[in-house]
């Protein structure tokens, strides 16, 4: 009995054994197959197949497993996907390790055993199912890390264009656009902070742009994979832009974009561009880190009204001194609104030095004088040329150094004492007087918006140019005019031609410069060092 019971169990072992043998190793059946789920190989789900919409790419992933035959080679790929396999209400696991150098592809199936190795056109039919790009390494852009007195910040693509290589040397693209929304926490930085990048994949090209409220403020300089951040107070987006190239040695191209935020919180900061300045030129006033809403209280006695404009990412105050100014050293204080007391940020003074002015004396035909220089020329000069500098662009037009405009020879300087047929003139000369033959080009002196373009009876055929911030330059006694109200002229086109119209005494270009409707020294536009 006991000797039959023992034959008995030998035979159901010998069954249980010949069945797992049968189920574990038959070939796999894509018609009874419901459901394959694809995993990285950190567990992350990456894609789904079902039975009813993904018949064909569960032929491809039945037929390269069925196809694959066991191997003693050894293994050096990584893990790279796992594929669960529903079938007849049982799953089976299957790891998958792809060798892209060798281009093998190994199965493991149920995480133990002997290695499977496809066959080389089951593996590239796999390899090439949508859904499954993931598996290639370049697939996704590569990783940035943003370093940080040894703090490490990975950044988060918020964009790019990506090309990589698959198994059938083709290249497909892979694309973010501004799907990913920038870092909403800013880190915080210092003006000595040395930050440096690190790539999984080396860029052939890095551009880092500090942008505030949508406009790009500077483009920084990298050396070494380190750049020194922005100094200003305020939180600026600071956006990294890669290039990678396209060779024949590599298996990727592409532009990808990162971004963050940084953020400083300085103390504010003053900067008297020259302290001491000679009538017709400017005491420009620089303001940093101050916040957007901090308004700054200018108090000096020179001028009546001050302008503070926003300039990149500080402010600028200007203050224009005419020919009439009265030399000397005048207090300069500075505070910041508050709620409770003025902040004081600046005490200082500013100095006006001498300067001496020359005189001309002209003898003019008197019927000129008497038609050009009368009630109706003063009427219709306030009328027309007088508004036209009260407003100004509030940006930049301008690039650069200021032009001489026309190639002349110089007659009258500015703030010249004019004596007219013996009689001193009401103020002194605005501008410059260049001689030169009629129909000579008159250039613009630089980039601006035409704000006036019309003939008056006093100057002539005239033009004004808005260079922004206050900034103008003005032609009187053109012979023709080329620009009209509202065209934008870039630095060196041609507005207009040398003449002798309204009160003039032979052919000439009277060019005036002005901060608003004070008219300062031409050469201090020509040889200035702007506002940066």
């Amino acid at each position: 009995m006991k000797k039959r019971q023992f034959i008995i169990l030998i035979l159901l072992l010998s069954t249980i054994s010949t069945a797992y043998y049968y189920f574990s190793n038959k070939e796999l059946s894509a018609d009874q197959i419901t459901l394959i789920n694809v995993y990285k190989f950190d567990n992350e789900l990456v894609t789904s197949f079902n039975s009813v919409e993904d018949i064909s790419e569960i032929d491809v992933i039945a037929s390269l497993i069925n196809s694959s035959l066991k191997t003693k080679e050894i293994v050096n790929a990584e893990l790279d996907q796992r594929l669960e396999i529903t079938i007849n209400n049982r799953i089976l696991y299957y790891d998958l390790f792809v060798d892209f150098d060798n281009q093998e592809l190994y199965i493991l199936k149920n995480g133990k055993g002997d290695f499977l190795k496809t066959s080389n056109a089951s593996m590239q039919e796999f390899l090439l199912i949508n859904g499954l790009e993931s598996i290639y390494p370049t697939y996704e852009p590569p990783l940035v890390s943003l370093n940080q007195n040894n703090v490490t910040n990975i950044l988060t693509p918020i964009s790019f264009i990506w090309n990589y290589l698959k198994i059938d040397g083709n290249y497909y693209i892979h694309t973010m656009d501004q799907l990913s929304s920038p870092a909403t926490s800013a880190l915080s930085l210092n003006p000595d902070d040395i930050l440096e990048l690190d790539f999984s994949i080396v860029p052939d090209s890095i551009t880092i742009e500090v942008m505030k409220d949508g406009k790009t403020l500077k483009e920084l300089a990298m050396i070494n994979n380190t750049f020194k951040p922005l100094e200003g107070n305020g939180t600026f987006t600071y956006t990294i832009t890669l290039g990678f190239e396209k060779t024949y040695e590599k298996d990727y191209y592409g532009t990808i974009v990162y971004s963050f935020l940084g953020k400083m919180d300085l103390p504010p900061k003053v900067t008297i561009q020259n302290s001491k300045v000679s009538p017709g030129g400017l005491f420009v006033i620089k303001l940093e880190n101050l916040d957007d809403n901090q308004v700054p209280i200018i108090q000096q006695d020179i001028t009546d009204n001050i302008e503070v404009h926003n300039f990149d990412d500080y402010k600028i105050a200007i203050i224009p001194l005419d020919y009439w100014v009265k030399t000397g050293d005048y207090p300069l204080e500075i505070y910041l609104e508050s709620n409770s007391e003025n902040q004081l940020i600046y005490q200082g003074s500013l100095e006006i030095i001498n300067r001496d002015f020359r005189k001309q004396y002209l003898v003019i035909d008197s019927k000129i004088e008497e038609a050009t220089r009368n009630d109706a020329a003063y009427e219709e000069f306030a009328k027309y040329f007088t508004p036209v500098r009260k407003n100004s662009e509030p940006s930049k037009l301008w690039e650069g150094d200021f032009i001489i405009p026309v190639e002349g020879r110089l007659t009258t300087e500015y703030g010249m004492m004019r004596f007219v047929n013996g009689s001193l003139a009401s103020s002194p000369h605005s501008g410059l007087d260049l001689a030169a033959p009629k129909g000579t080009p008159i250039l613009a002196s630089n980039g601006g918006k035409v704000v006036l373009s019309m003939n008056l009876i006093l100057t002539g055929e005239t033009i004004v140019i808005d260079h922004g911030l206050g900034f103008f330059t003005v032609y009187y006694h053109m012979d023709q005019r080329y620009s009209i109200e509202g065209d934008m002229v870039t630095k060196g086109e041609t507005i207009g031609t040398v003449g002798s119209t309204g009160f003039s005494t032979g052919p000439h270009l009277h060019w005036t410069t002005s901060y608003y409707t004070t008219n300062i020294d031409p050469y201090m536009l020509i040889d200035w060092e702007g506002l940066e």
